[in-house]
């Protein structure tokens, strides 16, 4: 993994942790259990399409991009989850 490849990963970081604060948030918190819910999907199914649409014919290897983002969905729901049930 070259510098840019490393630097793109962590800048698509921060956007599964937005995610996962909003399924959290929709999971754990009656009050926003739409918003949350329906906000964490529909961001993460847009930055997908996104994706797909935007880095279709490239050949600059975007799927870096989306394993930024489901490591950083991962990482938010470990740490949501873990504080919400420890």
């Amino acid at each position: 993994m070259n510098k840019d490849e490393f630097i793109r990963f962590w800048l698509h970081f921060p956007v599964g942790l937005l995610i996962a604060g909003l399924i959290c948030a929709g999971l754990f918190y009656s009050e926003l259990m739409v918003y949350g819910l329906v906000g964490g999907v529909l961001l993460g199914f847009t930055f997908l399409v996104y994706e797909v649409i935007n880095d279709w014919r490239k050949v600059d290897w975007s799927y870096k991009d989306v394993f930024g983002e489901v490591f950083g969905l991962g990482t938010g729901l470990v740490i949501c989850l873990g504080f919400h049930f420890f």
